[in-house]
């Protein structure tokens, strides 16, 4: 059923559990309007820094969804 999805889930140094996870860049300044002081977006970057999730089961819970247990320093997240 979710063997796909569950492939994908990714754990970074926190704990915290996603498909994929942004960190900001660094931020591009325009030399040529500096005199303008116009601010860029900060650019968003992939996190490579994360390792893939242990899905150790599925549970339901009370209002019938599916959520993943998820083995994290040797804990059990349910996600």
């Amino acid at each position: 059923g979710l063997s796909w999805y569950v492939k994908r889930l990714r754990v970074d140094e926190d704990g915290d559990v996603a498909v994929e996870f942004l960190e900001e860049g660094e931020k591009q300044i325009n030399s040529e309007d500096d005199h303008n002081c116009i601010k860029t977006m900060p650019k968003l970057q992939i996190k490579h820094k994360t390792k893939p999730a242990k899905v150790r089961g599925l549970v339901v819970s009370s209002d019938g969804k599916l959520q993943q247990c998820i083995e994290h320093q040797g804990r059990l997240l349910i996600v």
